[in-house]
């Protein structure tokens, strides 16, 4: 739980200076001192751990000083703790000797350098009346800080406030005016990720509405008071950008062509890098001072046994609700819970059984979360592998202003988060669960969370691979068929997906929705099983349901040599062609619906009702002009981004060459960020792909269906320790 996290850092770091001095500073009076009072034993037992577990874990550390790494979520601990923490992390990594190996601090990210303590120092100011104006770009206080800090009634206090959202949100509604910003695709604007690294950014499209630049307000306000240093300034923000970079940037370039051709080589590449950027980091020292932030953990307040602690995170889809009314990303399931639509309380399996509540057919049992100085009701989520002291609620939901999709979906969980020392807390916050005796829907994708011992995942371990590459692949030989092969004189697309490689975050997913017009249906009708995604990633645990693994599997059309979609279409609405690609030919299908029924990997989608006709301009602009939008009454499903492979033999074809490895990439393996996803023409022996599909670790799923699909996928190789290994 939270509240144990800074115990077992510091517990490791007993280990190495004390306990078993090894590390440099073992001998250091100020170290030991800190340390005097976090001997393993003790924090094993409050924490629940194994006896030997830590010092297994530092021997392990130290047996692989300067190739490991130790990390600390920045809101995984509580407020009080947040600090602590990240400075006990820094003195472990000092010790394993990790900085300038893998820990850099010669080039810190500046992408984030927001204060948590400025902000509740700003609230503490405009409660006392001293900030007269008040400019708002880019945030959304009202809605993301606690709800104790009450800063919609502090906005009351300020005489005059300007808002720069491009919506009246949460915050916006309490200003005196409302000067709307462009989105960023519309913008000029630089960036500075790492000192040294800069990157531009320019619209991509002219503005839909009629918004003005944040940049170009300031520009004009300060043109028309007439005083400050940008009074005399002239010209747009785009002119002021680009004299900036005449001045600043181009000086220390080198470069020996002129300005506007650097301007428009910067603009062409994206990013410039100053001179030696990108070398090597640099060590940096622990300073032993920093451990005067480590509170004494014998007068820190220990949870109590049984008392429930709430995290607060930030889903996949929504982060921190900005994008809440992007219906595309309210609809992309969560990776782990696989429900749309909704937060929820996520709780252990065997805290949900002492509470008496539960989840099942698509109805969840209701809770009042009660943090003291808020509550709410939400659904019950029962998450196998929780701790079962601990709930978890999604932030990023409950937006009352983001807009018609994104309004009253789900509550707020930033409303439970505390405010206490500077620090904004979410993590570590006592809460009480309380059952209401009602039952809500909850929009879960996916209906089974084991495979049942079917051949769908296989899996090894990692020393068992190292002794045969094929273990853990159980594939059977390809039966016998009935119908005669399918020749493939030319190209043969197919594709490869790495278990070991796919986190299972759904980029593949929205990338495919984007590519391809695949419409949105909402919580109604995912509730009814109707939902449209042509790929979906499965989730499955195996194991016991409070310490479960987990496995991550896009599932897609399989494009079987043998499909047996074909074989039921009494239309000829769905074939296959001459490289491999089961087609799906709309204005044939009639919505019998029966390849559905008859496809064992279930990725074929019916469209109930008419998607097509987008009301809203700015919406019709989403839509890919290269792939038709169908209507009603059809199926659809993945067709390896067929517009793509035509284009790609097309380019081919015009340079009077065949189609090279690597010159087409469906939308799918072109956004997935650990290339798990590998497509291409199986007929060429040199293509990746078909050097994946000869691996011993390839396999596909449901073979024993002798459906022959054309997706290989590669065994799952877990690298977890084993008795004797």
């Amino acid at each position: 739980r939270p509240e144990h996290l800074l115990g077992v850092a510091l517990a490791l770091a007993h280990e190495l200076h004390v306990r078993n001095p090894r590390a440099s500073l073992a001998g250091n009076p100020v170290v030991a001192a800190a340390l005097g009072d976090s001997a393993a034993d003790g924090v094993e037992r409050d924490a629940g751990l194994a006896a030997g577990t830590l010092a297994a874990l530092a021997d392990e550390l130290w047996a692989n000083r300067g190739k490991s790494l130790v990390l600390a979520g920045p809101q995984a601990a509580p407020a009080s703790h947040a600090v602590a923490l990240q400075v006990a992390v820094n003195l472990l990594n000092s010790a394993l000797g990790n900085d300038g190996i893998t820990v850099d601090t010669s080039t810190p990210s500046l992408q984030a350098q927001g204060s948590e303590e400025a902000v509740l120092t700003l609230a503490e100011k405009m409660r006392a009346g001293e900030i007269q104006v008040l400019l708002i770009h880019g945030v959304n206080p009202v809605y993301s800080l606690p709800a104790a800090l009450g800063f919609g009634e502090l906005m009351k206090r300020v005489p005059f406030i300007v808002s720069f959202s491009d919506r009246v949100d949460e915050t916006a509604g309490h200003a005196d005016l409302v000067a709307p910003d462009h989105h960023y695709l519309e913008s000029w604007n630089d960036h500075e990720p790492r000192r040294g690294i800069r990157s531009l950014a320019q619209p991509t499209i002219a503005p839909l509405y009629n918004t003005r630049g944040f940049q170009d307000t300031l520009l004009s306000w300060a043109r028309a008071l007439g005083a400050g240093p940008l009074a005399g300034t002239a010209g747009t923000w785009h002119d002021y950008l680009r004299e900036s970079w005449r001045k600043d940037i181009y000086p220390r370039s080198d470069a020996a062509a002129s300005f506007d051709i650097f301007w428009e080589g910067t603009l062409r590449e994206g990013v410039w890098k100053a001179r030696g950027q990108g070398s090597a980091g640099g060590a940096g020292g622990f300073r032993t001072a920093a451990l005067g932030e480590i509170p004494d953990m014998n007068i820190s307040n220990p949870p109590q046994p049984g008392a429930l602690s709430l995290v607060l995170y930030t889903p996949v889809a929504l982060y921190d609700g900005r994008s809440a009314n992007n219906a595309w990303l309210q609809e992309l399931p969560d990776p782990v819970s696989k429900i749309d639509w909704d937060n929820y309380v996520s709780i252990a399996p065997s805290r949900a059984k002492a509470l008496g509540v539960s989840e099942y057919e698509m109805k969840a049992d209701v809770v009042t979360v009660d943090v003291g100085h808020a509550k709410f009701d939400l659904p019950v989520h029962v998450q196998p592998g929780l701790h079962p002291d601990v709930v978890a609620i999604a932030i990023g939901y409950g937006r009352t202003a983001a807009g018609r999709v994104g309004n009253k979906v789900g509550q707020n969980g930033f409303a439970l988060a505390q405010a206490t020392a500077g620090r904004v807390g979410l993590s570590g916050i006592p809460v009480r669960i309380t059952p209401t005796g009602r039952r809500a829907p909850l929009a879960c994708v996916q209906g089974h969370n084991y495979t049942e011992a079917r051949p769908i995942i296989y899996e090894t371990t990692f020393t068992s691979f190292l002794k045969d590459p094929a273990s853990g692949n159980e594939e059977p030989t390809h039966e016998p068929s009935m119908w005669s092969p399918h020749k493939y004189e030319g190209y043969r697309w197919g594709m490869a997906i790495d278990l070991n490689a796919c986190i299972g975050c759904a980029a593949c997913m929205i990338a495919c929705q984007s590519e391809n017009n695949v419409p949105v249906v909402g919580k109604s009708i995912v509730l009814r099983g109707r939902e449209m995604h042509w790929l979906r990633i499965d989730r499955y645990y195996s194991g016991s349901a409070d310490t479960p693994e987990t496995v991550h599997q896009p599932m897609l059309c399989q494009h079987c040599e043998n499909a047996p979609c074909e074989t039921v279409c009494p239309v000829l609405a769905t074939v296959h062609n001459s490289e491999g690609l089961n087609l799906q030919i709309y204005n044939r299908c009639v919505g019998t619906r029966y390849c559905s029924n008859n496809c064992p990997y279930k990725v074929r989608r019916f469209n109930w009702f008419d998607y097509s006709s987008v009301r809203e301009k700015s919406l019709r602009l989403v839509l890919n002009p290269d792939v038709t939008v169908r209507s009603k009454g059809v199926m659809e499903k993945c067709t390896f981004c067929i517009q793509r492979i035509r284009e790609g033999k097309e380019r081919a074809k015009a340079l009077g060459v065949k189609v090279h490895d690597g010159d087409i990439e469906t939308a799918c393996m072109q956004s997935c960020p650990t290339q798990a996803i590998t497509f291409g023409d199986i007929n060429d022996p040199q293509s990746r792909v078909s050097e994946m599909r000869k691996r011993p670790r390839g396999y596909h799923v449901l073979a024993d269906l002798n459906t022959r699909p054309v997706v290989t996928y590669e065994v799952k190789v877990r690298n977890r320790e084993e008795a004797g290994a």
